[in-house]
Order: C-alpha cells, then structure tokens, then sequence
C-alpha cells in the first residue's frame, strides 16, 4: 500500500505497470493489470480501474483478485447485484473451503441485507456451513434471514443452538422477542410465550416483551407471571407510558395481584379445612382447589383473608387507574374512522377503569369501609358500559350496605327496586308474579 500512498506517485505508478504488462504474456501480465487498478483506484480514477481489474480478468479468468477489487467498487457505489455476481464468480473459483465459506456468507448478507431475498441467503449459509466447521457466523445469520423468509421455527432453533453452544449473541432479547412475535402471528401462542420468556430472561426490561408477557399471562389468567411482568413495565418505564396504557396496566397488575392473595388465603383455609377433618389430602390437591376458587372472581372471603399490604398495593393501583381512566374519557374522542388504534385503545382503557372500580369498590367491602364501598357502588351502577346484570349487582350490593351497615331499610329499597328493573329474573326477587300459581 505504501507504493499508493500518494495520488501523484499512484498515477505514475499506473503508467509505468501498464508499460511493463504490455511486454508480458497473458499469465504474467494479468497480476500487473490488478495492481495497475489498484493504482487507478488509489489515484482517483475508478472507471480506470475497473477496466484495468476486467482485463486482468480477461487475461487470467482463475485469478480472484480482480473479481474481489471489482466488488469493493460495487460495493462503494451500492451496485449490490453487480457485487452479488462478482462474489459468486469469485466464490466458484476458491478452493479453500474456509475461504469459499467465508466468500458465501458474505454473499449470503448480501441478499439478505441488500437484495431482500432472504431465501436465497439461508440457502448460500448452507452451503457454507458445508466448508466451515461449526461457525457461529452461520447459526446467527441463518436465524435472523429464517425469521426474514417466514420461517420462524427454524429461526428459533438456530438462536437456541448458538445459545446452547453457549455464543454471544448480539441484541438477544429483541431478537428472540421478534421471533415469539412472528409465533404468536402464527397462531403458536405456547411457542411464542417460550420465546418471549427466553428474551426476558435475557433481557428483563425490555419493553416489547414486558408488553407481550403482561398481556398472554394475563389474558391466560397465569396470575403470578402476569403480575411480575406487568409490575416490571410499570416500575422500569412507567415514567414513559402513555396515561391510557398505563391505566390498563394498573388496573391488570391489581387484579393479578389479588388472584394471587385470593390463591394463597384460599389453600390456607382449605389447608384448616383438611386439618379439622383429620383426612388425608395431598398439598396439590389443595392447591389445585384453591387455584380455581380464586381464579372465578373476587370473593370478598378471600379478599379479607389476604395479608393486608398486598390489599393495599392493590388498592393503590386501582385507585390510580381509575384517575388515569377518568382522565382518558375527559379527552375529546376521536373522529370516528380517523384513528381507529386511540379508538381501540380508548375502549379498552375504559374496561380498565370499570376493572379498577370493581377493584377498589370489593376491596373497601371486605375491608368493612362501608362509605367507600357505596360510593364505588353507586359510580359503577351508574356506567351503562357495564352489563344490565352487573349494573343490578352493584345496586343490590349497594342497599344492602345501606340497609345492613346504615341501618336504613327504607333507604337501601329504591336501590334494590332499580336493580329489580335490571334484573327481574334474579332469583332474589322470586318468580314473576304471571308466574306463580
């Protein structure tokens, strides 16, 4: 390279090796012709050496050099089919196996990253895993060009080989979150949950996959797991969150957390149960028991039974989800067609805040905190988003505060009437009169 180190002595450097290749034959002349283009290059005279780099090979079609420096200028002008067919002509012509490898990975990049034709690069990366002996190059390119070509299983079996190799892999957690994502696109909710707990593992604050945990473990009513995921989005971005997500997730780590409260107090009071009976039951069994007693609703048995600091951190979210859902409905709705994603988000944001609400309201009656019980009561009989029965519900627990705790029949009788209108079928009201006889 010194011999190019200046673009003056490179331009006379040209002259003088184009001299002396003229006196040579085809063979000889043909390495003269590849510095030669060397020198053009150096000088600043591209065009003068891809011709020069073309006659060399034209002299010595065998000589790889040229088609290697022809493709670094292919490259530099962002000729990718031009470097894709010099590769290969150079790759065809290697006989080391590991130079040949390593020739067909780059060429592989090349479709993958340049040409979009991420089937043709995992094709070329098996063949180069051919020439080269357990590469880490060829199991991490493969997974990121498999996912590319909608091959999503075999992009994850490639990320586990290189992790079970124990290889570093680069950006780990995004790149198995993007592969539980194209799972989950798949249909493979199980898959995808793998996936997305190994990104976690990597990973434990990243966003996409908190996101996704939360909402699978949640919606599969995986209490413990919805809970940790949800608590981490809200206590590594909660400064980031848009106010309505937010609400959601509050209203979403509240729930989780009393299901698994409900959980725990409910196989403490099998476990006195199975104690007094003085019979055999396995510790599973109670388990079990307990997992689908708490798992059907809040119980306000089970909500009094908990230890009274996850009551009140679940409270506290609550509370503050249905301040943030509040907010999100005090907001001028979107034109309808126009935003339809802060459409959707809207509505889920409002359910959220009608979880939250049926949160707080529970809570304060198992906590005896009877003001604050009707109160939530009453707000949540109000909203017509709830079902007419729910509505009734509410009504009905909300006279019975008033008559049991307040001590006020008369009072509590118009709240039971409404709920009677609502709900006329509701065995507390007996059969309607056209049905007697």
């Amino acid at each position: 390279d010194s011999l190019y180190a200046d673009a003056a002595d490179a331009a006379a450097l040209f002259t003088e090796l184009g001299r002396r290749s003229a006196k040579l034959p085809p063979a000889a002349a043909a390495p003269l012709f590849t510095a030669r283009g060397r020198a053009a290059a150096r000088a600043g005279e591209p065009a003068a050496a891809r011709e020069a780099y073309r006659r060399a090979m034209t002299l010595d079609p065998t000589l790889a050099e040229p088609i290697a420096e022809l493709s670094r200028l292919a490259a530099r002008d962002g000729d990718w089919s031009q470097v894709a067919k010099l590769l290969a002509s150079e790759a065809a012509l290697t006989t080391s196996p590991p130079r040949k490898g390593a020739l067909l990975i780059e060429l592989a990049v090349v479709y993958g990253e340049r040409l979009n034709d991420a089937a043709r690069a995992v094709g070329l990366l098996d063949e180069a895993a051919a020439h080269l002996h357990d590469d880490p190059r060829v199991l991490d390119l493969s997974a990121r060009f498999k996912l590319s070509a909608g091959k999503w299983e075999a992009a994850a079996e490639a990320l586990d080989q290189l992790a079970a190799r124990g290889e570093s892999i680069a950006d780990a957690a995004e790149r198995y979150h993007a592969v539980g994502a194209a799972a989950e696109e798949a249909g493979d909710v199980d898959r995808a949950l793998t996936l997305y707990s190994r990104s976690y593992a990597r990973d434990a604050t990243f966003r996409p996959t908190l996101e996704r945990l939360s909402a699978i473990c949640f919606e599969r009513a995986q209490w413990d797991n919805a809970w940790k995921a949800t608590e981490a989005l809200l206590t590594r971005h909660g400064p980031s969150l848009e106010a309505g997500f937010k609400a959601i997730l509050l209203a979403r780590s509240a729930l989780s957390d009393l299901h698994v409260g409900q959980r725990m107090a409910a196989a403490a009071k099998l476990g006195e149960v199975v104690a007094r009976s003085r019979s055999y039951a396995p510790e599973a069994g109670i388990r079990d028991v307990a997992e689908s007693w708490a798992g059907m609703h809040l119980e306000p048995r089970l909500l009094a039974g908990m230890e009274p600091r996850r009551r009140q951190r679940a409270l506290a979210r609550a509370q503050e989800a249905v301040l943030l859902a509040d907010g999100e409905a005090a907001r001028p709705p979107p034109i309808p067609g126009t935003e339809p994603a802060r459409t959707e988000q809207r509505g889920a944001v409002a359910t959220a805040g009608r979880l939250a609400l049926e949160i707080v309201g529970a809570l304060a009656l198992a906590e005896g905190r009877w003001e604050d019980a009707l109160a939530a009561l009453q707000i949540a009989a109000a909203d017509t988003g709830f079902e007419p029965i729910r509505r009734a519900q509410f009504l009905l627990a909300a006279g019975d505060v008033v008559a049991r705790q307040g001590g006020d029949p008369a009072a509590a009788a118009p709240l039971h009437a409404r709920a009677r209108a609502l709900w006329p079928s509701a065995a507390r009201f007996g059969r309607p009169p056209e049905m007697r006889g």
